[in-house]
């Protein structure tokens, strides 16, 4: 957990908060935030991925690309085949935590 002095240092810095936002920003298409929880913690081959998202590879690989390049996936290829996967699990466990609070949310909303 981090402190208020480590928080307020890293609300400081630009060049991190600038960072921040525009991987942040890979999250505002539903196709890429459904790439991520189809991953989870494994590893899955270009072709897998578009099968169960039910999406060509053609419209999946610009979202890969735009994925790595914020170094949100990483990929390895094995002759023809290439396979991708998430590159920290914290990443998985943000989004993980987002839903459950747009869930709370809801269901508070819901209530009122």
């Amino acid at each position: 957990m981090c402190d208020v002095d480590e928080l307020k240092t890293m609300a400081n810095s630009k060049t991190l908060c600038q960072r921040q936002a525009e991987f942040c920003s890979l999250f505002g298409h539903p196709l890429r935030i459904r790439v991520m929880l189809e991953l989870g913690d494994s590893e899955k081959s270009a072709g897998e991925l578009a099968e169960k998202l039910g999406v060509s590879q053609a419209n999946l690989s610009q979202h890969f690309r735009l994925m790595k390049d914020r170094r949100a996936l990483r990929c390895r290829k094995d002759g023809k085949m290439v396979y991708y996967r998430i590159t920290s699990p914290r990443f998985l466990q943000a989004m993980r935590l987002v839903r459950q609070g747009l869930e709370e949310a809801t269901s508070t909303q819901d209530e009122e």
